[in-house]
């Protein structure tokens, strides 16, 4: 690759989007095992120098694209930490909600799925984009608003379905459980064509 030749900042840079874009994702345990693996090679990098009382061009070129990795990948992992929280906080309680129904998603053996903007979680202004779980089926459609009282469910991970680490590549930063329709009640019917 010419276009990196003699110019290592870019290609620290280069690999620093490269690792943004594809630690997105990556579950929450993968990312912090990467954030070690890279910090370390940065460190043996680092010792390299000093034992050889010399930088090398490739040794500088090494450290930076490791410390360039590091850091977006330390950045993919505080984002969805800071924008999961209220649902890890509040994982198996009862919480209100509003919102609205972005899409209906499915309705399958009695129960709905449904992709919803959120605009209150007990009474504070959220903007979340969530998972609407019904253990019914639900009478909501897209473009529906609704207010409910539900759970907030833990994803459920398994080494062949790892849900969190989906449920955030597609967008959704929570899920919410509603067990009894007579806890969602539509407050504007507003069909989307």
């Amino acid at each position: 690759m010419q276009i990196f030749k003699n110019r290592p900042l870019a290609l620290s840079l280069f690999v620093f989007a490269m690792t943004a874009v594809f630690s997105y994702k990556l579950s929450e345990r993968a990312k912090l095992l990467a954030l070690v693996c890279l910090l370390l090679l940065a460190l043996v990098g680092i010792v390299v120098s000093i034992v050889r009382k010399k930088i090398g061009k490739y040794v500088a070129i090494f450290i930076l694209c490791s410390f360039f990795a590091s850091v977006a990948i330390f950045q993919s992992w505080f984002h969805f930490q800071l924008l999961t929280k209220p649902f890890r906080e509040k994982e198996g309680q009862t919480v209100s909600a509003e919102g609205f129904v972005i899409d209906a998603l499915s309705s399958v053996g009695g129960k709905s799925r449904f992709a919803v903007q959120l605009r209150e979680l007990d009474g504070a202004h959220s903007d979340a984009k969530i998972l609407l779980e019904c253990t019914y089926h639900s009478s909501l459609h897209q473009g529906d608003s609704f207010r409910m009282v539900g759970k907030v469910r833990a994803p459920e991970n398994t080494p062949s379905y790892p849900e969190e680490t989906i449920l955030l590549s597609d967008g959704y930063l929570g899920i919410l459980l509603c067990e009894d329709y007579k806890n969602c009640t539509i407050s504007m019917k507003r069909r989307l064509r």
